[in-house]
């Protein structure tokens, strides 16, 4: 269940509460003096570096060793060469 941040419009008090979605819309309707908040943002993550990184130089011989491998003609093994 995610934590919803909420604002007591009267208070200006501001807490926290684990809802479930349909949960937290009916608890919205029962209090109009309440208001959901965001306080933060997700993290961003690296989309174009994600998992494309290049592996180290011995993994990289490694890989180019497989690859002039003359038994399996239809070789792609990226070596990032």
């Amino acid at each position: 269940m995610p934590i919803y941040s909420f604002k007591n419009i009267d208070t200006g008090e501001e807490f926290d509460k684990m809802l479930k979605l349909a949960d937290r819309e009916e608890y919205l309707e029962k209090n109009p003096n309440i208001k959901q908040i965001i306080t933060g943002s997700a993290p961003l993550i690296d989309s174009a570096r994600l998992g494309r990184a290049k592996p180290d130089q011995g993994f990289r011989d490694l890989l180019t060793s497989m690859k002039q491998n003359k038994s399996y003609t239809g070789n792609k093994i990226n070596d990032w060469k």
